[in-house]
């Protein structure tokens, strides 16, 4: 029986066959570990700890901002370092946000937080497509097994100017691998 690239990770994840924890305390990263990587196969864990924590839910024009416009639900974090929202989205995409961040730092732990998978998934450094300037720096990992279709994507996405309102955005949602990652099966009767 083959095991899907979705329930490896979500035994690993939840069975914390990989700790899910960034190499240094950073908040930013450590929550993004703790809600999105920890809860994103049991998004009703992720509710029911965000409500135990007493998060505000984000309303109206704010909540549809940290959203993108999709059904889903924002909570605002106020934490001694900053302000945070975590969003989980109805298409399964979870995000968290930094208002501040020290963006070097977290560059650094999302990487290692991210570039390596449990086995037996491997991971791999992706083209992100998403914003690259001098401010702005997009990087993004998947894991994934070579004979499966989709994958788990993470991206981060940080701002260098103070005056960004949001300097730190990572997400993880399940993606359709790039269609250059797939081998062709040859056809019954080729060589």
């Amino acid at each position: 029986m083959r095991i899907s690239v979705l329930a490896t990770a979500a035994f690993a994840l939840s069975s914390g066959a990989f700790a899910a924890e960034p190499p240094q305390q950073e908040t930013f990263t450590a929550l993004f570990a703790t809600t999105c990587m920890q809860h994103f196969y049991a998004p009703e864990k992720l509710r029911a700890n965000m409500t135990s924590q007493s998060a505000p839910v984000l309303q109206g024009e704010q909540s549809q901002f940290f959203l993108g416009g999709s059904p889903g639900t924002a909570w605002s974090i106020r934490l001694p370092d900053g302000m945070y929202v975590v969003s989980w989205r109805d298409d399964g995409v979870c995000t968290v946000f930094a208002q501040h961040a020290p963006v070097a730092e977290i560059q650094s732990n999302f990487a290692a937080l991210v570039a390596s998978a449990p086995e037996p998934l491997i991971a791999s450094p992706r083209a992100t497509g998403g914003p690259n300037t001098d401010a702005l720096k997009t990087s993004s990992y998947a894991w994934h097994r070579s004979e499966e279709e989709t994958e788990l994507l993470f991206t981060l996405t940080t701002s260098s100017e103070a005056t960004a309102a949001v300097q730190a955005m990572a997400s993880m949602a399940v993606a359709n691998k790039p269609n250059n990652s797939f081998k062709a099966k040859p056809l019954r009767g080729s060589p």
